[in-house]
């Protein structure tokens, strides 16, 4: 059978805890203990062999200590290390002299100081050169429950989640143990959890790579702050959503660590919507918060199909399935249009007060029967893809027997069943019941929805994925030479910026049609130039240092004779010498003002972002 190159990382035979350690409160310890114990309900314990290492020690809780890992009696797998910052590159040193090609380094305090920002470096440095692979440093571990593996330090819960099909990869070790202590009241299971820490090595591009191979992992969940290796992540994120669906949370939606550089394409094209096009483009599905995406865990843990969203409710209160109605619609999924049989056949087994539709309220004293009935007609419409059961608390029927039936049904139909029990102690054990047959169950109406519109927002990702766009217009052949004279002028200047009027001639000798510009340098030459290009005109003010024209009284529209074109142009060189007194201006751009019936405005930029590169931003037009 075919191994992946991280098998080793993700499934090894055996491994070595670096810093095991007897001492209470230590990371050595807490690492050691979820490694060499049972954990929860999983009967087994992780059954590779495990070697502690700790130079200070010639036993740890029984078993050998070894001093270094050159000295280990076998080749190991994988080096769990939880020493201090200032010894792990020396550590990775040894990994690789012993034939160790992974470590999962837990050890923080390599970013929080000038010196640990050199052992960082250090650490870096020796897994280069020692061919060792790192997760980390200050990885908070990971989680294999397959393999009844707990290679982490996370507290507060102590049991492995359920194996399961959803695999998780975080750069924050807070979200991963959110994550943890979730599964543990639900029946959410998990192939793989994985803390990334500082990435100073393996990043999402590569361990992507993994989850893509992985037969165990069926939806995979992202936690981004950053994305350091842009290219890597969008071909890891892109191949991998080909095959399966991938759920990102990112945070710092605000950039609030960006500096803008003033410019109409950044200000229109922050990071944060570059993001979600690249997510987009990649086939991917982005989530806004830690509840949806919860609730989009929820809905890939359970039997649901992933292609088709039009949904049918059914209620036993018309509030709540108004609310979802709303829910659906504010998605932009379809509430299903039930067929006529559908109709008569709910007419004849419900009660005639019961509002037939979709919502379909079967009203305040529906019995658990009542429901059954109403759920099997809904299931067996063509038209349903999910069936949506709401339920609000009667004292004509108990939770728990409505759970009943809500399996029964979803054990019998293939089609995608959510539960949403409203209330809190009377239907806690509903939920369990739920839970324990991996029925999808939510909190509200608004929370189901969103994991199903995620859900259809991959689907219609997934179609971008399969859009190549042309590589060229046929017979036509750009003006590079006219192209490059205007790059070469502008770098003779020193900018690296080029003005409107070369903008327009570059875009022109790539066949894209531009109306005529002309640059003048005084209100006289303005004037000339309105003559040539014909009436009305339009002036802009040309400065390497202006980029917002309008705001300074940069910019004249629809000026119909040379007598409003001087003036204009003085104007215009009065107001921004006075808004802007340290701008070097080079003249004014003159163009015809075109005006027509039925037109559209364009604006297109390129954004120049950090992290992803050259981008093109388009949206409505209008400022100058």
């Amino acid at each position: 059978m075919a191994t992946h190159r991280l098998s080793k990382l993700f499934a090894p035979q055996s491994l070595a805890v670096v810093g095991a350690s007897e001492r209470e409160g230590s990371l050595g310890r807490a690492l050691w203990e979820r490694v060499n114990s049972k954990s929860g309900d999983h009967t087994a314990r992780y059954a590779g062999r495990v070697y502690a290492v700790n130079p200070k020690h010639r036993r740890i809780f029984g078993a050998d200590a070894f001093a270094r890992m050159i000295d280990l009696p076998e080749r190991v797998d994988l080096a769990l290390i939880t020493a201090p910052a200032q010894h792990c590159a020396q550590i990775v040193r040894d990994c690789g002299a012993a034939g160790c090609s992974y470590a999962l380094i837990l050890s923080h305090g390599f970013s929080d100081s000038a010196e640990g920002m050199a052992a960082a470096r250090e650490l870096k440095a020796a897994a280069i050169d020692s061919r060792v692979r790192i997760v980390g440093p200050n990885a908070r571990g990971m989680l294999r429950p397959r393999l009844s593996l707990d290679a982490s330090t996370m507290t507060g819960v102590e049991q492995l989640p359920l194996e399961g099909s959803l695999g998780v990869i975080s750069q924050s070790g807070a979200w991963v143990s959110i994550l943890r202590d979730f599964a543990a009241g639900s029946a959410i299971g998990f192939s793989s959890l994985l803390s990334l820490g500082d990435a100073i090595d393996l990043d999402f591009g590569e361990l992507l790579d993994f989850f893509a191979f992985d037969a165990d992992t069926k939806d995979v969940l992202l936690y981004i702050e950053e994305v350091r290796n842009a290219p890597a992540f969008m071909s890891g994120v892109r191949q991998l959503s080909r095959m399966k669906p991938v759920v990102v949370l990112k945070a710092d939606r605000a950039d609030l660590h960006r500096t803008p550089d003033g410019t109409h394409a950044t200000a229109l094209a922050r990071h944060d919507q570059i993001f979600d096009a690249a997510i987009a483009r990649a086939g991917a599905v982005r989530v806004d918060t830690a509840m949806q995406m919860v609730s989009t865990a929820r809905l890939l843990a359970g039997q649901t199909r992933r292609d088709k969203h039009r949904v049918v409710a059914i209620t036993n209160g018309r509030g709540p399935g108004l609310v979802a109605a709303d829910a659906v619609r504010g998605k932009g999924l379809s509430l299903a249009p039930l067929t006529e049989s559908t109709y008569a056949r709910l007419r004849a087994e419900l009660p005639s007060y019961a509002r037939v539709g979709n919502p379909l309220d079967i009203a305040g004293d529906a019995t658990a029967e009542r429901y059954r009935l109403a759920i099997d007609a809904l299931l067996n419409d063509d038209t349903v893809d999910v069936c949506l059961v709401l339920f609000s608390p009667q004292s004509m029927l108990g939770a728990e027997a409505l759970a009943t039936q809500i399996i029964e049904a979803a054990q019998h139909h293939k089609k995608t069943v959510l539960a949403v029990l409203g209330g809190g102690a009377s239907v806690m054990a509903a939920r369990r019941m739920l839970d324990a047959a991996r029925i999808p169950q939510f909190l509200s109406a608004e929370n189901a929805v969103d994991a199903i519109g995620f859900l259809h927002t991959f689907a219609r990702n997934q179609s971008l994925l399969r859009q190549v766009p042309e590589q060229s217009v046929d017979g036509f052949s750009p003006h590079l030479d006219e192209a490059r004279q205007i790059f070469e002028h502008a770098w003779a200047d020193h900018r690296t910026r080029l003005f409107a009027h070369e903008a327009r001639q570059l875009l022109g000798a790539f066949g894209i049609a531009m109306t005529t510009t002309g640059l003048a340098r005084t209100p006289t030459e303005a004037v000339n130039l309105a003559d040539q290009l014909g009436y009305p005109v339009v002036l802009k003010i040309v400065s390497p240092d202006i980029f917002h024209k309008t705001e300074i009284g940069g910019v004249q529209l629809d000026l119909r004779d040379a007598k409003s074109v001087r003036a204009a142009a003085k104007t215009i060189f009065t107001d921004v010498k006075s808004n802007a007194p340290d701008a070097h201006l080079i003249g004014l751009s003159v163009q015809p003002f075109v005006r027509f019936r039925g037109q559209r405005e364009l604006y297109l930029g390129i954004a120049n972002d950090p992290t992803f590169g050259a981008t093109l931003a388009f949206g409505a037009g209008g400022i100058a």
